[in-house]
């Protein structure tokens, strides 16, 4: 019996080796390697590998070119024919999770910078700094482009020598609601100019200014008010002054069918140091007001063909107090070329001036004077 059970346990583990020796079949070979786990160095850190995941930042390309001819007929004086390349703007842009970098740089007759800042933005709130415009009416915060003249004209060029709107160097915070009224609010504080509309940068001239605007959309109508404390130096040495003023206006694009009606209406009132007796401690009180409105056809899409004739005035008051100084400007043109893109204009431009503000400040070296003027101009944005 002993036997017996010996050799049978002898043959159940040679049984059990031999199963064990023989190989696997081939489709389960197979499996077993292709579902072995591929092994790779692991990054250093979690942060290493949140980068590794994220798409490479792309800088972007930008730019547009304005070629101009003008004939200028002055009153009681010459005609004149110009030709100018009226812009050559290239911008740089780079977005890197939160933070877009925007650089742009004005190549025409003379290099210089526009804008350099850095957006930082978290939901509703955005934080800027560096140089860039400050917030103001939405006629000078519009890119040229995209406003349908040929330029913002006389009313554009008196405001800027009464240190109002143009890019300073600043910080600036905005608040952004959304919604059916989309209200926004941008507060900043950027750095004041001279007489000559350089920057002061002398240390401890205290050459800040204040900058605010607030914005509702309803219906697609933008109603904006804006206003600050501008930081002048009116004359060299004299001091740095702080000057307020206050303004509204109103925006308007909205399609109507193959047509686009576009209207941009503002108005500005404060204190002007650039007046007839800039010696004096008193200020005057300036009034300014512009109205743009154009009606195109076929702007349905970008580089969609279209016609867009336009109409555009406006007129500034240096001084109140003052009579017969008026300057008022007028424009009718029209529009034709690929939407977003580029357009040819012609333009019929009249500026007239009042016999009082025969003044150089007005003008900036030298007066202004009334003229009419035919302005053609070829734009094309890249």
């Amino acid at each position: 019996m002993s036997l017996r059970f010996g050799a049978a346990a002898l043959l159940l583990v040679a049984a059990r080796t031999a199963a064990a020796s023989e190989p696997l079949p081939t489709e389960t070979a197979q499996v077993t390697q292709t579902t072995q786990p591929r092994i790779e160095a692991a990054p250093d850190t979690k942060a290493e590998a949140k980068e590794d995941r994220e798409p490479r930042p792309e800088i972007e390309l930008s730019g547009r070119v304005f070629f101009r001819a003008a004939a200028t007929k002055v009153d009681a004086g010459d005609f004149g024919t110009d030709l100018e390349l009226a812009s050559a703007r290239l911008e740089a842009r780079r977005q890197w999770r939160r933070l877009r970098v925007v650089v742009e740089v004005e190549l025409a007759r003379k290099a210089r910078l526009k804008d350099a800042f850095v957006r930082w933005r978290k939901g509703p709130l955005r934080v800027q700094a560096g140089q860039f415009k400050e917030p103001g009416s939405n006629v000078e915060l519009e890119s040229t482009f995209d406003l349908p003249v040929v330029d913002r004209g006389t009313v554009h060029d008196l405001l800027d020598r009464f240190a109002i709107g143009g890019r300073r160097p600043g910080v600036q915070f905005e608040l952004a609601g959304g919604g059916r009224l989309d209200p926004s609010l941008r507060v900043g504080v950027f750095q004041g100019i001279d007489a000559r509309g350089d920057l002061l940068a002398e240390p401890g001239s205290n050459g800040l200014g204040l900058a605010a605007r607030a914005e509702i959309s309803p219906g697609g109508i933008g109603l904006g008010l804006f206003g600050g404390w501008r930081a002048l130096e009116p004359i060299d040495g004299g001091g740095v002054r702080r000057l307020g003023m206050v303004g509204a206006d109103v925006t308007m694009q909205r399609k109507l069918g193959r047509t686009r009606l576009r209207i941009w209406l503002d108005g500005t009132v404060g204190e002007n140091a650039i007046d007839h007796d800039q010696t004096d401690s008193c200020h005057a009180t300036f009034a300014a007001g512009r109205a743009i409105v154009a009606f195109a056809v076929g702007a349905q899409r970008s580089g969609a063909r279209y016609v867009e004739p336009y109409v555009h005035a406006g007129a500034v008051d240096p001084d109140l107090d003052v009579g017969d100084d008026q300057v008022v400007e007028a424009g009718l043109g029209a529009n034709i070329g690929r939407w977003d893109r580029m357009r040819l204009s012609l333009e019929l431009n009249r500026r007239g001036v009042a016999t009082r503000n025969a003044v150089p400040f007005l003008g900036g070296d030298a007066a202004l004077v009334s003229r009419s003027a035919i302005l053609v101009q070829l734009a094309t944005r890249l």
